[in-house]
């Protein structure tokens, strides 16, 4: 999963079985996610990049209510 900061940031992030997703306040997996939420991820650094253990979107960043594209 490949997330970008306003100012322009870009960092992927490796998911694992173990990854924990909330969408709108709701347990969630990376197919509930939608290109544009705003999402905050929490992880563990790697010699080829973080892994996530836990990426959140919270109420006010996400972009659908319910999610019909999910996110690459």
């Amino acid at each position: 999963m490949t997330i970008a900061s306003k100012d322009g940031f870009s960092q992927t992030w490796t998911t694992e079985a173990g990854t924990r997703f909330r969408r709108l306040g709701q347990p969630a997996d990376l197919s509930k996610l939608v290109v544009g939420d705003g999402v905050f991820a929490i992880g563990v650094p790697g010699s080829t990049g973080p892994t996530a253990a836990a990426v959140f979107v919270p109420r006010d960043r996400a972009v659908l209510e319910t999610p019909s594209v999910p996110a690459s």
